[in-house]
Protein backbone atom coordinates (compact mmCIF):
# COMPACT_ATOMS: atom_id res chain seq x y z
CA UNK A 1 0.00 0.00 0.00
CA UNK A 2 1.20 3.50 -0.87
CA UNK A 3 0.34 6.65 1.01
CA UNK A 4 -0.27 9.24 -1.69
CA UNK A 5 -0.33 12.94 -0.83
CA UNK A 6 -1.42 15.74 -3.14
CA UNK A 7 -0.28 19.14 -1.87
CA UNK A 8 -2.37 21.92 -3.37
CA UNK A 9 -2.62 25.64 -2.94
CA UNK A 10 -6.13 25.23 -1.50
CA UNK A 11 -6.03 21.85 0.22
CA UNK A 12 -3.69 19.00 1.11
CA UNK A 13 -5.18 15.58 0.34
CA UNK A 14 -4.02 12.08 1.23
CA UNK A 15 -5.24 8.57 0.51
CA UNK A 16 -4.11 4.97 0.59
CA UNK A 17 -3.53 3.79 -2.98
CA UNK A 18 -3.28 0.25 -4.27
CA UNK A 19 -0.71 -1.07 -6.76
CA UNK A 20 -3.00 -0.24 -9.70
CA UNK A 21 -3.43 3.37 -8.63
CA UNK A 22 -6.95 2.85 -7.32
CA UNK A 23 -7.91 4.56 -4.08
CA UNK A 24 -8.15 1.97 -1.30
CA UNK A 25 -10.32 4.04 1.02
CA UNK A 26 -11.48 7.56 1.80
CA UNK A 27 -9.57 10.72 0.93
CA UNK A 28 -8.50 12.73 3.96
CA UNK A 29 -7.81 16.42 3.59
CA UNK A 30 -6.81 19.58 5.39
CA UNK A 31 -7.12 23.12 4.15
CA UNK A 32 -3.81 24.70 3.15
CA UNK A 33 -3.34 27.43 5.74
CA UNK A 34 -1.01 30.31 5.00
CA UNK A 35 1.71 31.08 5.69
CA UNK A 36 2.98 27.52 5.47
CA UNK A 37 6.65 26.63 5.87
CA UNK A 38 8.38 23.24 5.43
CA UNK A 39 7.87 22.18 9.04
CA UNK A 40 4.19 23.10 8.82
CA UNK A 41 3.71 20.99 5.70
CA UNK A 42 5.49 17.99 7.18
CA UNK A 43 3.25 18.27 10.27
CA UNK A 44 0.09 18.25 8.14
CA UNK A 45 1.29 15.26 6.10
CA UNK A 46 2.10 13.39 9.31
CA UNK A 47 -1.36 14.15 10.68
CA UNK A 48 -3.07 12.92 7.51
CA UNK A 49 -0.96 9.76 7.45
CA UNK A 50 -2.15 8.99 10.98
CA UNK A 51 -5.74 9.01 9.73
CA UNK A 52 -5.09 6.33 7.09
CA UNK A 53 -4.00 2.68 7.04
CA UNK A 54 -0.28 2.10 7.55
CA UNK A 55 1.56 2.22 4.22
CA UNK A 56 4.94 0.75 3.27
CA UNK A 57 5.93 3.81 1.22
CA UNK A 58 4.72 7.32 0.43
CA UNK A 59 4.46 9.50 -2.69
CA UNK A 60 3.93 13.23 -2.75
CA UNK A 61 2.88 15.71 -5.41
CA UNK A 62 4.24 19.16 -4.58
CA UNK A 63 3.07 22.43 -6.22
CA UNK A 64 6.50 23.61 -7.32
CA UNK A 65 9.75 22.46 -8.84
CA UNK A 66 11.33 19.44 -7.13
CA UNK A 67 14.54 17.59 -7.94
CA UNK A 68 15.79 14.46 -6.18
CA UNK A 69 13.21 15.03 -3.43
CA UNK A 70 14.40 18.58 -2.69
CA UNK A 71 12.42 21.75 -3.35
CA UNK A 72 13.86 24.06 -5.98
CA UNK A 73 10.91 26.45 -6.03
CA UNK A 74 7.82 26.43 -3.82
CA UNK A 75 5.80 28.80 -6.03
CA UNK A 76 2.52 29.61 -4.26
CA UNK A 77 3.54 28.00 -0.97
CA UNK A 78 6.22 30.68 -0.64
CA UNK A 79 3.53 33.37 -0.60
CA UNK A 80 2.31 34.56 2.79
CA UNK A 81 -1.35 34.47 1.72
CA UNK A 82 -1.32 31.92 -1.07
CA UNK A 83 -1.96 32.44 -4.81
CA UNK A 84 -2.17 36.05 -5.89
CA UNK A 85 -0.27 37.44 -2.90
CA UNK A 86 3.37 38.61 -2.86
CA UNK A 87 6.26 36.25 -2.32
CA UNK A 88 7.51 36.15 1.27
CA UNK A 89 11.30 36.31 1.14
CA UNK A 90 11.63 34.40 4.41
CA UNK A 91 9.43 31.59 3.09
CA UNK A 92 11.37 31.57 -0.19
CA UNK A 93 14.55 31.07 1.82
CA UNK A 94 13.08 28.32 4.00
CA UNK A 95 11.74 26.35 1.05
CA UNK A 96 14.82 26.73 -1.15
CA UNK A 97 16.68 23.41 -1.20
CA UNK A 98 14.51 21.85 1.51
CA UNK A 99 14.81 18.04 1.52
CA UNK A 100 11.08 17.35 1.56
CA UNK A 101 11.40 13.64 0.79
CA UNK A 102 13.95 13.20 3.58
CA UNK A 103 11.89 15.15 6.12
CA UNK A 104 8.69 13.22 5.44
CA UNK A 105 10.60 9.91 5.39
CA UNK A 106 12.00 10.78 8.82
CA UNK A 107 8.53 11.59 10.13
CA UNK A 108 6.79 8.52 8.70
CA UNK A 109 9.58 5.94 8.75
CA UNK A 110 9.03 4.85 5.12
CA UNK A 111 10.59 5.52 1.72
CA UNK A 112 9.23 8.74 0.21
CA UNK A 113 9.33 10.02 -3.34
CA UNK A 114 8.33 13.56 -4.27
CA UNK A 115 7.60 15.15 -7.64
CA UNK A 116 5.77 18.15 -9.00
CA UNK A 117 2.02 17.70 -8.45
CA UNK A 118 1.16 18.10 -12.15
CA UNK A 119 3.81 15.51 -13.04
CA UNK A 120 2.18 13.05 -10.65
CA UNK A 121 -1.21 13.74 -12.24
CA UNK A 122 0.36 13.30 -15.69
CA UNK A 123 1.56 9.81 -14.76
CA UNK A 124 -1.98 8.91 -13.74
CA UNK A 125 -3.51 10.34 -16.92
CA UNK A 126 -1.00 8.78 -19.32
CA UNK A 127 -2.01 6.00 -21.70
CA UNK A 128 1.66 5.27 -22.40
CA UNK A 129 1.44 6.21 -26.07
CA UNK A 130 2.79 9.34 -27.72
CA UNK A 131 3.29 12.84 -26.38
CA UNK A 132 0.77 13.39 -23.59
CA UNK A 133 0.35 16.72 -21.83
CA UNK A 134 -1.58 17.03 -18.58
CA UNK A 135 -2.85 20.44 -17.46
CA UNK A 136 -4.14 20.89 -13.93
CA UNK A 137 -6.74 23.61 -13.48
CA UNK A 138 -7.36 24.66 -9.90
CA UNK A 139 -6.17 27.44 -7.66
CA UNK A 140 -3.33 27.71 -10.15
CA UNK A 141 -2.23 26.02 -13.35
CA UNK A 142 0.23 23.14 -13.59
CA UNK A 143 1.59 21.06 -16.45
CA UNK A 144 3.18 17.64 -16.74
CA UNK A 145 4.50 15.89 -19.85
CA UNK A 146 4.77 12.14 -20.47
CA UNK A 147 6.32 10.75 -23.66
CA UNK A 148 5.62 7.10 -24.53
CA UNK A 149 4.87 6.38 -20.88
CA UNK A 150 7.99 8.06 -19.47
CA UNK A 151 7.83 11.25 -17.44
CA UNK A 152 9.74 14.08 -19.11
CA UNK A 153 11.84 16.52 -17.07
CA UNK A 154 9.56 19.04 -15.44
CA UNK A 155 9.13 22.40 -17.14
CA UNK A 156 7.43 25.27 -15.35
CA UNK A 157 5.20 26.04 -18.32
CA UNK A 158 2.73 27.73 -15.97
CA UNK A 159 5.27 30.58 -15.80
CA UNK A 160 4.57 31.47 -19.44
CA UNK A 161 3.56 35.07 -20.05
CA UNK A 162 0.40 35.06 -22.14
CA UNK A 163 -2.46 37.47 -22.75
CA UNK A 164 -0.72 40.37 -21.09
CA UNK A 165 -0.17 38.66 -17.73
CA UNK A 166 3.02 37.40 -16.12
CA UNK A 167 1.97 33.75 -15.66
CA UNK A 168 -0.89 31.39 -16.43
CA UNK A 169 -2.19 31.53 -12.85
CA UNK A 170 -3.00 35.20 -13.46
CA UNK A 171 -4.87 34.32 -16.63
CA UNK A 172 -7.03 31.31 -15.68
CA UNK A 173 -6.37 30.58 -11.98
CA UNK A 174 -9.24 30.33 -9.51
CA UNK A 175 -9.01 33.89 -8.19
CA UNK A 176 -9.24 35.25 -11.72
CA UNK A 177 -11.96 32.80 -12.81
CA UNK A 178 -14.32 34.00 -10.10
CA UNK A 179 -14.38 37.46 -11.63
CA UNK A 180 -14.88 36.35 -15.24
CA UNK A 181 -17.88 35.48 -17.34
CA UNK A 182 -17.75 31.68 -17.91
CA UNK A 183 -17.42 32.16 -21.67
CA UNK A 184 -14.41 34.44 -21.17
CA UNK A 185 -12.76 31.92 -18.87
CA UNK A 186 -13.41 29.16 -21.41
CA UNK A 187 -11.79 31.26 -24.13
CA UNK A 188 -8.74 31.89 -21.96
CA UNK A 189 -8.31 28.21 -21.12
CA UNK A 190 -8.55 27.27 -24.79
CA UNK A 191 -5.93 29.94 -25.60
CA UNK A 192 -3.65 28.41 -22.96
CA UNK A 193 -4.09 24.88 -24.34
CA UNK A 194 -3.50 26.13 -27.88
CA UNK A 195 -0.27 27.88 -26.83
CA UNK A 196 0.96 24.78 -24.98
CA UNK A 197 0.18 22.70 -28.06
CA UNK A 198 2.36 25.03 -30.13
CA UNK A 199 5.21 24.34 -27.69
CA UNK A 200 4.98 20.56 -27.15
CA UNK A 201 2.78 19.39 -30.07
CA UNK A 202 0.84 16.96 -27.93
CA UNK A 203 -0.97 13.89 -29.24
CA UNK A 204 -3.31 13.98 -26.26
CA UNK A 205 -4.02 16.53 -23.55
CA UNK A 206 -5.67 15.60 -20.26
CA UNK A 207 -7.32 18.30 -18.16
CA UNK A 208 -7.67 17.59 -14.46
CA UNK A 209 -8.09 19.47 -11.20
CA UNK A 210 -11.09 21.06 -9.56
CA UNK A 211 -11.84 23.46 -12.41
CA UNK A 212 -11.31 21.12 -15.36
CA UNK A 213 -14.97 20.11 -15.36
CA UNK A 214 -16.01 23.77 -15.72
CA UNK A 215 -14.66 24.03 -19.25
CA UNK A 216 -17.40 23.63 -21.85
CA UNK A 217 -16.31 21.00 -24.34
CA UNK A 218 -17.77 22.88 -27.29
CA UNK A 219 -15.38 25.77 -26.56
CA UNK A 220 -12.41 23.61 -27.59
CA UNK A 221 -13.08 23.77 -31.31
CA UNK A 222 -10.44 21.89 -33.32
CA UNK A 223 -8.68 20.82 -30.12
CA UNK A 224 -11.70 18.78 -29.01
CA UNK A 225 -10.58 15.44 -30.48
CA UNK A 226 -7.23 15.60 -28.65
CA UNK A 227 -8.40 16.87 -25.24
CA UNK A 228 -9.98 14.79 -22.48
CA UNK A 229 -11.19 15.70 -18.99
CA UNK A 230 -10.32 13.28 -16.18
CA UNK A 231 -11.28 13.11 -12.52
CA UNK A 232 -9.52 15.32 -10.00
CA UNK A 233 -8.08 12.35 -8.06
CA UNK A 234 -5.29 11.99 -10.64
CA UNK A 235 -2.90 13.78 -8.29
CA UNK A 236 -3.38 10.94 -5.80
CA UNK A 237 -3.67 7.88 -8.04
CA UNK A 238 -0.51 8.76 -9.96
CA UNK A 239 1.65 8.56 -6.84
CA UNK A 240 2.35 4.86 -7.24
CA UNK A 241 3.92 5.53 -10.64
CA UNK A 242 6.79 7.39 -8.95
CA UNK A 243 8.04 3.96 -7.87
CA UNK A 244 8.03 2.43 -11.38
Amino acid sequence: MTLSVDVGATSIKAAAVGPDGGLAGPVRRRRTRYPIDPDGLVAVVTELAGMLPRASRAAMGFPGLVRHGCVVSAANLARSGGPGTPLDEDLVRRWDGFDLAGAVAGALGVEVRVANDADVAALSCSTGVGVELTVTLGSGVGTGLVVDGRLAPHLELSELALGGVACLDDLVGERVRKGLDPAEWDARVVAVIDQLDRIVRFDRCALTGGNARRLRRDALGELLERVVVVGDDAGLSGGVRLFD
